[in-house]
């Protein structure tokens, strides 16, 4: 292992000299630009670079005037005479080299001389380093938006086999630390990728250049608009395809995927769809007939009502072969949970006809303070499964396709490892929209309309929002009055006697029941009202199941958004619920609410008790 102390302590001194001049990103990049050319030279025979005319390294080590100027001749010269390394450096590593003193580029210069960059691990140590450190440089370090965790790159070329691959492309290939990972397994691999952003697009070069690889075509440009990996008019298609998509893609090119030239979509593509079904798309268009493919996505998206139609016609198609959650917090700056969903087009006969569902989002370590990761053993346990087919209970188990049908083309493992499971031992399960009459979302009323409808002459109804909900009651007290927006607000958002509201955005799950004698309400948008057939279901007792760890699990199980957790409900009348006697249930609810009261009087003695005892001791004191 090469010891990278002697090189950092002089990468850092040296920023630190340019600190006021540049910022620390450029700096380092000036650094990055100068080991490379140093690196070229020394590895000239290794490589067959081409140094024709006289800008070679001694040439540069010797050149005592304008250094700057010299530099940039070096390095314009090495890409004319190099393709694969065209606008490396006048596009990218020296674009404010012109902005340094000679004392601080001599410094770097010197420092680098003293180094063997014809050894491997020195040049390979050093771009790692210096990847891992863009996180510490500021935001406008844009590459380090571009980077994956070290474990993501290794469970997808792992996932996809790379050892027995001729070929491998990363859709989004980001600094190219997974094709890195993908050629440390096979040297003999040829990368290709596609990055849309300048600046991570040429590091991805520079990493793999530096790790001793340039059998690899890396291409500039937005994937989904401008496919940039084409040959004879066709997309390029690969025994490997893996990807670690970008989160929440806004803007990602409808109208041009509307209208693909190449056919690459179809599953069908809405306004409205996750862009990650969009990228996968892409993903499934260019892997080949025997080849296989690993993407990560938003938890979110494997749910989401709007995409329903696109998972529909994938699953049906039978080309998915593994979905693995992943432990939260594997990602510096966001703690969004993942997913890896592996797609084989000719998946093995026992495999057919079924999904091998993985929950691995409980095994992990931390990583640091910030971000979490999996241990070897946890990874390999994980890898084993894949490979071996192997059945754990909690962790994994192979869903059919047509399990996976009625649950609506969800493809969250908790829909079937812990949802499916519940719903098997619980006594005499029925689905929620068995026992209610209706499950509905509330008004969407935003501040301004409310100020307005406040003060309204006929502002005669309460609005219940979920800040009102307070330990599963209704504080009226904070509630406010406004008037009805429209007539309509009567027949659909007013609250009857009997309904149950449960939240329907964030990871905090609320719950209020509503009592006879609530004066006329209308619910709000972030709350989903049940109306439950009382006939079927006491609403105590739905409130109690709900409210219960094994209620949560299955609400959580439904939420959809990889942001802000969304209840929809249609969602939440597919989850099950243990129907016994109606009679029974009254009993167990009055039980419930016999309980509660206790409980609050109790708590209301004790704050009373402790504020007395508290005044009597600032009297004693002369405080009070």
């Amino acid at each position: 292992m090469v010891d990278m102390n002697s090189i950092t302590e002089v990468t850092y001194k040296i920023s630190d000299h340019m600190r006021g001049i540049v910022r620390p990103e450029e700096a380092n990049r000036i650094i990055l630009g100068i080991f490379t050319i140093k690196w070229i030279n020394d590895t000239k025979e290794r490589f067959g670079w081409h140094i024709t005319g006289n800008y070679s390294w001694d040439d540069i080590r010797v050149h005592n005037d304008g250094v700057k100027g010299f530099l940039m001749y070096a390095a314009r010269g090495l890409e004319e005479d190099n393709y694969i390394l065209k606008g490396i450096f006048t596009d990218y590593l020296f674009e404010r080299l012109q902005d340094v003193d000679d004392a601080a580029v001599w410094m770097v210069i010197n420092n680098i001389d003293r180094l063997d960059l014809n050894d491997n691990e020195v040049a390979a140590s050093f771009v790692e380093w210096y990847i891992k450190q863009s996180n510490t440089w500021g935001n406008i370090m844009t590459e380090s938006q571009f980077t994956s965790p070290d474990i993501i790159s290794q469970l997808l070329v792992e996932l996809v086999d790379v050892k027995s691959k001729q070929s491998l492309c990363d859709i989004c290939s980001g600094v190219g630390g997974t094709a890195v990972e993908a050629v440390k397994m096979n040297p003999s691999l040829m990368v290709y990728g596609q990055e849309i952003n300048k600046n991570a697009f040429y590091l991805s070069k520079i990493n793999l250049l530096l790790h001793g690889h340039y059998d690899f075509r890396i291409e500039l440009g937005d994937v989904i608009k401008a496919p940039a990996l084409v040959e004879n008019g066709m997309l390029i298609n690969y025994d490997a395809v893996v990807s670690d998509l970008p989160f929440n893609v806004f803007k990602w090119g409808y109208e041009t995927a509307a209208a693909d030239k190449y056919g690459r979509f179809k599953y069908g593509v809405t306004p409205s769809m996750s862009s990650d079904w969009v990228f996968i798309q892409h993903v499934i268009a260019v892997t080949k007939e025997t080849g296989i493919a690993a993407v990560v996505t938003s938890r979110g998206s494997l749910a989401k009502t709007t995409d329903e139609k696109i998972r529909a016609g994938i699953v049906e198609d039978d080309i998915i072969e593994a979905v693995i959650d992943l432990p939260h917090k594997l990602y510096e700056g966001t703690s969004i949970p993942v997913s890896i969903i592996v797609f084989n087009k000719n998946k093995p006969a026992e495999r057919r006809n079924k999904v091998l569902m993985i929950d691995a989002s409980n095994e992990f370590i931390a990583n640091n303070r910030r971000t979490n990761t999996l241990s070897d053993e946890q990874k390999q346990k994980l890898l084993s499964v894949f490979r071996n087919g192997e059945e754990i209970e909690k962790y994994s188990s192979f869903i059919d396709v047509a399990e996976i049908k009625k649950n609506g083309y969800k493809l969250g493992t908790i829909n079937y490892l812990k949802i499916n499971a519940l719903a098997v031992k619980m006594k005499n399960a029925v689905k929620l929209k068995d026992v209610t009459k209706s499950i509905f979302r509330g008004a969407q009323i935003n501040s301004k309309e409310i100020d307005e409808l406040q003060k309204a002459p006929d502002a005669d109804y309460y609005l219940l929002n979920v800040g009102n909900i307070q330990d599963g009651q209704i504080d009226m007290s904070s509630m406010v009055k406004i008037a009805l927006k429209s007539q309509r607000w009567a027949s659909f958002y007013l609250l009857e006697p009997g309904d149950v509201v449960i939240s329907a955005r964030g990871s905090s799950i609320k719950t209020a029941v509503i009592d006879e004698g609530m004066p006329p309400t209308i619910v709000a948008g972030n709350l989903v009202c049940i109306r439950v057939n009382r006939k079927k279901v006491n609403p105590y007792y739905l409130k109690i199941f709900l409210d219960s760890p094994v209620g949560h699990t299955l609400l959580e199980g439904v939420q959809t958004g990889s942001v802000i957790k969304v209840l929809n409900p249609k969602n939440i009348e597919e989850i099950p619920v243990p129907l016994i006697d109606i009679d029974k249930q009254k009993e167990l609810a009055d039980a419930f609410i016999s309980a509660k009261q206790r409980y609050i009087d109790i708590v209301t003695r004790a704050e009373q008790e402790f504020e007395a005892t508290l005044t009597n001791i600032y009297q004693k004191m002369g405080v009070e």
